[in-house]
């Protein structure tokens, strides 16, 4: 949006110079994320599982990226459950016979 548009959007011109002020912080931000996101993908090597992860709704380039990063080789993991465990997405809930024996475990993972 160019900053006329944004000025559009409001009638209070105190609320649209501070929209104003937002935007062109906004687009200075997103200039150094495009700089730092150039200088990472120099610097990194992308693997096979890159171009697999790339293909997963939702999953862009940068964290496409950094679950290759944080995973290492998928291999490791014998079944889809222990990596579930290890991304923290499985709770660590001790139940018996229905009732709570505790919450240990709660160190488990990849923070």
């Amino acid at each position: 949006m160019s900053n006329e548009e944004v000025e559009g959007l409001f009638s209070d011109e105190h609320l649209a110079m501070s929209a104003q002020c937002d935007h062109e912080i906004i687009e200075v931000l997103n200039e150094q994320i495009d700089k730092i996101e150039k200088a990472v993908f120099k610097e990194v090597k992308l693997k096979k599982p890159y171009k697999k992860l790339l293909t997963v709704p939702g999953i862009g380039e940068i964290l496409a990226m950094t679950i290759m990063l944080e995973t290492g080789d998928i291999g490791r993991f014998r079944e889809v459950g222990k990596y579930s465990s290890y991304c923290r997405c499985v709770s660590a809930k001790k139940v018996s016979n229905g009732k709570n024996k505790g919450k240990g475990n709660r160190k488990n993972g990849n923070k």
